[in-house]
């Protein structure tokens, strides 16, 4: 399952005087993308407790009148600090989630043996609250990759402000780890820890570390299903430079039978077809590559008309996702859309 860590800086709102509009506003994203992920069943999203006393030791709270200021600042006047610090207060909540996850509570680390590259620490100079706090969980991190006690999760850690780095390499020498019972392991303080961990700065770079295609084919529920889908808008929206968030997505919808349908058209459901099943679909639901796309007639010819669901006015279209298979689909109103089956090139049924 793809797991996130929070770290006490990827909560602290931007500086008052010194943040840029689009700085302000990519916390913004990345607050209301986090607490919407922690909701979800797909992904983990972990704070340890001393990331909140870190939070508050760094005097980043109040939150509201920090906000305030900094919207007043940057002329934001889309969102509401109110509402961005209730978001963030929710993640606050979440103190405890990497303890009983992981069952570990500390570190004690030799701080002149830490390196990473890239530096994950630099930006955080005279925040020595945050600072310990992130060295410490990237050490945690390591002990459980090292360890290999966490088979089932994929690892990701959260800085801010740091380059996106899907490979972070650290070194670090740690003196003893504090598992959340009590019990207390000690280690050679002179034998170094390697490992490399997964870092992101932001919701969308964490997201750029989830590969897509594995969990649409490890995917059990819808809800895992439709992740997959988001996280594929997600990524195309970044790489093409377009302003949004993991709640400010477009909509859409997966038919009762689009999985099973799925399943039996490609029954292999290998990496390749996966890969263009959910660029089809992206490119679906923001309309683009139309040329690809063909009205679902009630038969072959081109002036036959097209077909049109009785109980909501949908109107069934088809798009090519390779030479064999398409997707096939309804369009409702306001160009929202509902993904009804895919098939091979022969077959042009539409479950209602």
């Amino acid at each position: 399952m793809p797991s996130v860590t929070l770290t006490a800086s990827a909560l602290a709102a931007p500086s008052a005087g010194r943040a840029s509009r689009a700085e302000v506003l990519d916390f913004v994203s990345d607050v209301l993308g986090w607490l919407s992920l922690s909701r979800e069943a797909w992904a983990g999203v972990y704070v340890r407790n001393e990331a909140v006393d870190a939070f508050f030791a760094d005097n980043a709270s109040p939150l509201r009148q920090t906000l305030r200021r900094v919207f007043q600042e940057s002329g934001i006047q889309e969102f509401d600090p109110n509402t961005v610090a209730r978001a963030a207060e929710g993640l606050l909540e979440l103190g405890g989630s990497f303890e009983s996850r992981y069952g570990l509570r500390s570190a004690l680390v030799d701080e002149a043996s830490f390196t990473s590259c890239p530096d994950i620490l630099k930006a955080l100079d005279g925040h020595e609250s945050l600072l310990d706090e992130a060295r410490t969980s990237a050490a945690l991190l390591i002990f459980l990759e090292n360890r290999g006690e966490c088979e089932t999760d994929s690892l990701g850690l959260v800085v801010r402000p740091c380059a996106d780095a899907h490979d972070c390499e650290v070194t670090v020498c740690v003196a003893s780890v504090e598992h959340e019972s009590g019990r207390v392991e000690d280690f050679d303080e002179e034998a170094p820890w390697r490992s490399t961990i997964h870092l992101s700065t932001c919701f969308s770079g964490w997201l750029e570390t989830v590969d897509d295609t594995v969990l649409w084919r490890t995917a059990t529920r819808g809800a895992e299903y439709i992740a997959a889908v988001k996280g594929r808008l997600a990524k195309t929206r970044r790489a093409d430079s377009i302003p949004s968030s993991w709640v400010t997505l477009p909509e859409f919808a997966l038919g009762p039978r689009f999985v099973e349908r799925v399943k039996r058209s490609c029954p292999g459901q290998t990496a390749g077809f996966v890969n263009a099943l959910l660029r089809a679909m992206a490119e679906t639901i923001e309309h683009r590559q139309m040329a690809d796309t063909h009205a679902l007639r009630h038969g072959l010819g081109a002036n036959d008309a097209q077909r049109v669901r009785a109980s909501d006015g949908a109107k069934a279209w088809r798009r090519d996702i390779d030479r064999e298979y398409h997707l096939h689909y309804w369009e409702l109103g306001e160009g929202m859309v509902e993904f009804a089956s895919v098939g091979p090139h022969n077959d042009f049924t539409i479950p209602e």
